[in-house]
C-alpha cells in the first residue's frame, strides 16, 4: 500500500478511536493495520482494498480490538466480520 493511502486509512482509524496525537502512529498504529491487512488476506484469499468501505470499517473494528489493552467484544465483531467476508469472497463456501 502506497504512503498517501496508508496515511488515509490511518487517519480513518484514528478517527474511529478517536486519538488526536501521532504518538501511536508507527508504533502501535500502522502495525495493527497491516497485521489487519494481512490476516484479511489470508482468511480471505483476497486482495485488501482501501478504498472498499466494508474493508475499512473491518481495519478499524480490528485495531480498537487490539489497541493498548484491547476490547473483547470489538474482537468478536472483527472475527464475525471477517469470517462473513471469507465466505462472500469464496463464494458462499466457508
Amino acid at each position: 500500500m502506497d504512503k498517501e493511502k496508508m496515511a488515509l486509512l490511518r487517519d480513518f482509524v484514528k478517527a474511529n478511536l478517536r486519538i488526536t496525537t501521532n504518538a501511536f502512529d508507527s508504533v502501535e498504529i500502522d502495525h495493527l493495520i497491516n497485521a489487519c491487512i494481512q490476516d484479511f488476506q489470508e482468511a480471505t484469499g483476497a486482495s485488501f482494498d482501501i478504498d472498499n468501505p466494508v474493508m475499512k470499517n473491518l481495519v478499524a473494528i480490528y485495531v480498537r480490538a487490539n489497541f493498548g489493552e484491547g476490547n473483547d467484544k470489538c474482537w468478536a465483531l472483527y472475527q464475525d466480520r471477517l469470517k462473513t467476508l471469507g465466505v462472500r469472497f469464496n463464494g458462499g463456501h466457508n
